[in-house]
């Protein structure tokens, strides 16, 4: 959308109308758009998720899914609006291995080391067959790169 590139605050009248909008579908849209805009203007996507503030204490998931994309790419101002500290009081060792290779249904045994002043969350996805590799992203920060390999489990004896 060349218009929404050339103007992206041109939305934001209508977002901020409906970003508390009692449908979950509408507010999804609203934060679905807010990502878009963070991929053209990140300082105009947090000060918008910012001027939403925060409902019973807590930024609203609309915030949250709205900023994903700049959590991935680690910008201060979102990481920052969600509570995130700095990546630099980090200290990220790893990931380990224990094995290179695993079996479907069988555990991915790895391990690692994070020190931080404050709570680190931590996050896993689905994995297919083949190879795959692992590394930690912590507060948007990557560390460390290992390959495994993702196989079907061996069959059982009968």
């Amino acid at each position: 959308m060349p218009a929404l590139s050339a103007r992206p605050e041109a939305t934001l009248p209508v977002l901020d109308a409906l970003c508390a909008d009692p449908s979950e579908f509408v507010r999804r849209s609203v934060a679905n758009h807010l990502n878009d805009i963070s991929r053209i203007d990140p300082d105009l996507a947090v000060t918008t998720a910012t001027r939403w503030g925060t409902v019973n204490g807590e930024l609203p998931a609309t915030v949250r899914h709205g900023l994903r994309t700049l959590v991935k790419q680690a910008d201060p101002g979102a990481l920052a609006l969600l509570g995130f500290g700095s990546a630099r009081d980090l200290r990220v060792d790893g990931p380990r291995l224990r094995a290179p290779r695993v079996a479907v249904g069988q555990a991915l045994e790895f391990d690692y080391t994070v020190v931080n002043a404050g709570p680190v969350p931590l996050t896993t996805r689905r994995h297919y067959l083949g190879q795959h590799a692992l590394e930690l992203q912590v507060n948007g920060t990557r560390h460390g790169h290992v390959s495994f390999d993702l196989l079907m489990p061996e069959p059982a004896d009968r």
